[in-house]
C-alpha cells in the first residue's frame, strides 16, 4: 500500500518573511483533522532567501487559505547568475520523500516588473534564511522568470522549467562551482510575444504550475486550458549536490511585484512506492561551426579561426574546391586558426570541419546529430584604398563607389571595412544616419604603432545618429584602432552605442548621450574564453550623459563588466545625468571574475536623474566598482563624485576595491565599502566624502583596519576633530560651473568642488593638466582613383557585393 500524504493549503499570519518562522495550524477543524492539518502546516515555513534577503517583503495568508506574496519593496531577484525570493516553503526528506507541489499563481500587481521579476514553484539544493550572501544554490522550478540569457535569445518572465546545477561548495561562495542552467527551457517561445523584451506577465494574469519529484527527476509542468507542457531534468539526485541529507520545495515570488497563490496543494510519496524511473531519452547535440571573423580585408592574407562543439579535424576551401588549409585540430568550444590567402575581390571561402568518431565530452544520453562533414560558407571582401600613411575621407553622402578622396569620399562602412594598418578614416562634419551598426569585425586590425584612426575633421566634428540604426552604433571588436572626437547619439534600446570588444582601442574625446543604453562599455562575450575578453583599452576625454533605458536601470555612463580582461582604463572621463549609474564595473558569478579595471582622474556627477526629465529617476550611482560579491581588485583614483541620486562610491559588493584620493560631495550616501563575501581587503588614502545624506558605510572584514585611522581620510565629513567644510573648496556653486573636458583633454572644473589650502594636501581629487595630450596631424588623402601615382584609391569591381548601406546624406 502506498504512502501518501496530502495537505491542501494552510492558515498563517501576515508575517515578514525577513525570518524563517513556522506556519501555523488551520483556525477551526475537527480534533482529528485539526491535529492531521497542525502536524502537515508546522513543516511550512516563510523566510528571505538568497539575494536581497531582508530587503523588504510580506507573505500573507489569507482567511480563504490563500497565499499573498508581496515583493513590490523586495530588492530580490531571479537572474541568470544568482537567486533571491520570497519563500513560503517545506523541507523534504529525499531519501523517504518524492512530491508533488501545484499552485495557481495571481499576478495582483505587476506595474514595476522588470526582467528579473519573477515566481513559481520552486525547490532548492540548501538554504540559510534572511542571509542575502547564501544567494548560490543548485534549483528546479517551474517558474515564469528569464529564459535564454547569453543565447541571443532572451525571454523575460515566461513560464518554463528552469534548472540550475553546478554548485557543490557553500551557498556564500559564488566560485563554489560553475552555474549552469542548461536543460532548462520556456513552455512556449510565442506566448505573450506581443510583450516584446517586457516581462511576459501583466497585472491580471493566472498561471498553474506544478513541481513534482519522481524517481525519473523534477517535472515542471504548466497546466494551461487542459492541454499540460512539461519539461523534465532527469536527475532526480541534483539537489543534493551542497545538502545531502535534505532539499527545500515551496511557492516563491520576488522583485517589484505582488502574486497571490490560490488552490495549491501538496502531495509527497515514498520513492519505493512511486513510479520506477523512466529510462533518460537519448538526446541528439547538433554539430554547430562557427566562423568569428570579418568579411572585409585590405589585407591579401588572413587568419580563420574556427570553433565546433565537437571533436574533429577542419579544413579551409577555396573557389572549386581548392584546399588552402587542412588539418585543423578541432576541440568543443576551443578555437584554432589557419592563415589563407586571398585575392583583390571576393573570395569565396568554405570552412568544413569533420567530427570524429568519439566525442568524449558528451554525457551518456548525449549523441552527435551526425558524424558528416559541417560546413559554413565564408566570403571576404579583398581591396585596398591607398597605402598606409594615407587618409581615407568619409562624407555623410559618401558612396561605396567612391575612391577615398576629398572629392570623391566613401560612405563610413566602407571606409571602417577597407581601412589599412596606419591610414586614417577623416569624417567630413555633419551628421551620418546609418541604418545598420557600423562594426570593426574580429580581424579587421591596426597594429601596434600603426593604428586605425577614425576621426572628425579637426574643428568640425562628426555626428552619428543612430535613430534610424537596427543594432547600435560603432561595435569595435578588432585590435588596435583609435577613435577620436565624434558624438553619438539617438540609439535604441539594449543597442548600444559605443561598444569596444578588441583590445589595444583608444576612444578619445567621444560625446555619447541621450541613447537608450550605456553610453560606452567595453565588454566581451560569455561564449569565449576570458583569455579572449577585451583587454588593454583605454577610454580617455570622453563624456557620457542623458541615457537611459526604457526599464530605467540598465543605462549607464560608462561600464567594463560582465566580460572583461585586463589592463582597460578610463582617463580624464565625465558621466553625468544617466539614470543607472556613471560607471558600472559589474561582475557575474556565472561568468567569474573581470580583470583590475583603473578610473582616474575622472568625474561622475547627478546620475539617476535625467536633465530632460527630472521626474524618471534610477540607481544613481557615480562610480559602481563591482557586483556580487566577486573579487576585482578596481582602482579609483583622483575622482569626483558628487549630486548622484545613489552612493558615490561603492564597492556594490565588491569584496578588494582601492580608493586613491576620492572626492565625494552630496550624494545620498558618500562612501559605501560592503561585501558579502567572507572577507574583504579594501584600500582608501586620501578620500573625502562630506554631505550625504547617509552615513558612509564600512563594513571590513580584514585584519588591516588602518584606513579608518588613515590620517588623510575622511568618511562622514569627518577625521576625529578635523571637520570638512565649505572653505575647503573654491566653489561648491553648481550653477556658475560645471565640470568640462579642457582643450588638452584633462579635466576642468572651473573651481568646483577644487580644493583650497584649508584641505589636507593629500586628501582629496585634485585635477592637473594633461602632461601629454593628443596631437592627430591629418594624413595626406588617398589619390584620386583616375591617378596612377603610389597611393591612388583602388575601387572596386563593378557588379560586386559591397558594405555600406546607411551611409546617410548630406546635412
Amino acid at each position: 500500500m502506498s504512502l501518501l500524504r496530502t495537505f491542501t493549503r494552510g492558515a498563517v499570519a501576515a508575517l515578514s518573511a525577513g525570518a524563517l518562522v513556522a506556519a501555523s495550524a488551520p483556525a477551526s477543524a475537527s480534533d482529528g483533522a485539526a491535529a492531521e492539518a497542525a502536524t502537515n502546516a508546522e513543516r511550512w515555513q516563510i523566510a528571505d532567501v538568497g539575494s536581497g534577503a531582508g530587503s523588504g517583503g510580506e507573505v500573507t495568508e489569507n482567511a480563504d487559505g490563500t497565499l499573498t506574496f508581496d515583493a513590490r519593496a523586495s530588492g530580490s531577484k531571479l537572474a541568470s547568475s544568482e537567486d533571491g525570493f520570497q519563500y513560503f516553503f517545506t523541507e523534504i526528506d529525499p531519501e523517504a520523500e518524492n512530491f508533488t507541489l501545484t499552485g495557481t499563481f495571481r499576478v495582483d500587481d505587476a506595474a514595476a516588473k522588470d526582467g528579473q521579476s519573477g515566481f513559481g514553484v520552486i525547490a532548492v539544493d540548501d538554504l540559510v534564511a534572511g542571509s542575502s550572501r547564501d544567494r548560490y544554490f543548485n534549483s528546479a522550478g517551474a517558474l515564469i522568470t528569464r529564459y535564454g540569457e547569453g543565447t541571443g535569445a532572451t525571454i523575460n518572465g515566461a513560464p518554463g522549467g528552469r534548472f540550475v546545477r553546478g554548485y557543490t561548495g557553500a551557498t556564500d561562495d559564488a566560485t563554489a562551482g560553475a552555474r549552469d542552467t542548461s536543460g532548462s527551457a520556456v513552455f512556449d517561445p510565442d506566448h505573450r510575444a506581443e510583450l516584446g523584451t517586457s516581462s511576459r506577465f501583466e497585472t491580471g494574469d493566472e498561471y498553474e504550475l506544478t513541481l513534482r519529484r519522481s524517481n525519473t527527476g523534477f517535472h515542471a509542468i504548466w497546466h494551461r486550458d487542459g492541454d499540460d507542457a512539461e519539461v523534465i531534468a532527469y536527475e532526480p539526485e541534483m539537489l543534493l549536490q551542497q545538502d545531502g541529507e535534505a532539499l527545500y520545495v515551496g511557492f516563491a515570488v520576488a522583485r517589484k511585484i505582488a502574486v497571490t497563490v490560490t488552490d495549491w496543494s501538496f502531495h509527497t510519496i515514498r520513492p519505493e512506492d512511486d513510479d520506477a524511473a523512466e529510462e533518460r531519452p537519448v538526446e541528439y547535440v547538433e554539430p554547430t561551426l562557427d566562423v568569428d571573423v570579418t568579411t572585409t580585408t585590405p589585407r591579401d592574407a588572413l587568419e580563420i579561426p574556427v570553433t565546433a562543439n565537437f571533436h574533429g579535424t577542419g579544413e579551409i576551401l577555396g573557389a572549386g574546391g581548392a584546399v588552402l588549409a587542412s588539418d585543423i585540430a578541432l576541440s568543443p568550444g576551443e578555437r584554432a586558426t589557419a592563415t589563407v590567402p586571398l585575392d583583390a575581390g571576393a573570395n569565396d571561402l568554405t570552412v568544413r570541419a569533420t567530427p570524429s568518431d568519439e566525442q568524449p565530452q558528451l554525457a551518456a544520453h548525449e549523441r552527435l546529430a551526425s558524424l558528416d562533414p559541417v560546413e559554413t560558407p565564408h566570403t571576404v571582401t579583398m581591396r585596398a584604398y591607398g597605402e598606409p600613411g594615407r587618409s581615407l575621407r568619409v562624407a555623410p553622402d559618401g558612396s561605396a563607389d567612391g575612391d577615398g578622396s576629398p572629392a570623391d569620399p566613401l560612405d563610413l562602412h566602407t571606409a571602417v571595412a577597407f581601412a589599412q594598418p596606419g591610414q586614417q578614416i577623416v569624417l567630413e562634419g555633419g551628421t551620418y544616419s546609418p541604418t545598420s551598426a557600423i562594426v570593426v569585425e574580429r580581424g579587421r586590425d591596426g597594429g601596434e604603432g600603426e593604428p586605425i584612426v577614425l576621426m572628425s575633421t579637426p574643428g568640425d566634428r562628426a555626428t552619428l545618429d543612430l535613430s534610424n540604426s537596427v543594432g547600435g552604433g560603432l561595435h569595435i571588436r578588432g585590435d588596435w584602432w583609435h577613435v577620436h572626437d565624434l558624438e553619438i547619439t539617438g540609439s535604441g534600446d539594449k543597442q548600444k552605442p559605443m561598444h569596444i570588444e578588441g583590445h589595444h582601442n583608444v576612444i578619445e574625446r567621444v560625446e555619447s548621450h541621450h541613447n537608450s543604453d550605456t553610453g560606452i562599455q567595453i565588454s566581451g562575450r560569455s561564449s569565449e574564453p576570458s583569455s579572449m575578453w577585451p583587454s588593454h583599452n583605454l577610454v580617455v576625454s570622453s563624456i557620457s550623459h542623458n541615457n537611459a533605458d526604457e526599464g530605467g536601470n540598465d543605462a549607464d555612463g560608462f561600464a567594463a563588466k560582465l566580460t572583461v580582461g585586463e589592463g582597460n582604463v578610463f582617463r580624464y572621463d565625465i558621466a553625468y545625468n544617466n539614470i543607472d549609474d556613471g560607471w558600472d564595473l559589474y561582475a557575474k558569478s556565472t561568468s567569474g571574475p573581470i580583470g583590475t579595471v583603473v578610473v582616474e582622474d575622472s568625474v561622475a556627477y547627478a546620475n539617476g536623474v535625467l536633465e530632460d526629465d527630472p521626474a524618471a529617476t534610477g540607481e544613481g550611482n557615480g562610480f559602481k566598482l563591482g557586483g556580487e560579491s566577486i573579487p576585482g581588485d578596481h582602482l579609483l583614483r583622483n575622482a569626483l563624485a558628487f549630486d548622484n541620486l545613489g552612493t558615490g562610491v561603492t564597492s556594490n559588493s565588491g569584496p578588494d576595491v582601492r580608493l586613491d584620493r576620492v572626492t565625494s560631495v552630496d550624494n545620498a550616501r558618500g562612501v559605501r565599502l560592503e561585501t558579502g563575501a567572507a572577507a574583504t581587503a579594501y584600500e582608501a588614502t586620501g578620500v573625502l566624502s562630506w554631505g550625504g545624506a547617509a552615513s558612509d558605510a564600512l563594513g571590513l572584514k580584514q585584519d588591516d583596519t588602518s584606513l579608518l585611522d588613515d590620517p588623510t581620510n575622511f568618511f562622514d565629513g569627518a577625521h576625529g576633530s578635523d571637520q570638512v567644510s565649505a572653505d575647503w573648496f573654491a566653489s561648491t556653486d553648481r550653477e556658475a560651473a560645471r565640470p568640462e573636458i579642457a582643450a588638452d583633454g584633462s579635466i576642468e572644473t572651473h573651481g568646483l568642488f577644487e580644493l583650497t589650502n584649508a584641505a589636507p594636501e593629500s586628501t582629496g581629487a585634485r585635477f592637473a593638466a594633461n602632461p601629454a595630450p593628443t596631437s592627430l596631424r591629418v594624413l595626406p588623402p588617398v589619390a584620386p582613383a583616375h591617378d596612377d601615382r603610389p597611393g591612388r584609391g583602388h575601387g572596386r569591381d563593378k557588379g560586386e557585393d559591397h558594405p555600406g548601406q546607411g551611409h546617410g546624406t548630406r546635412p
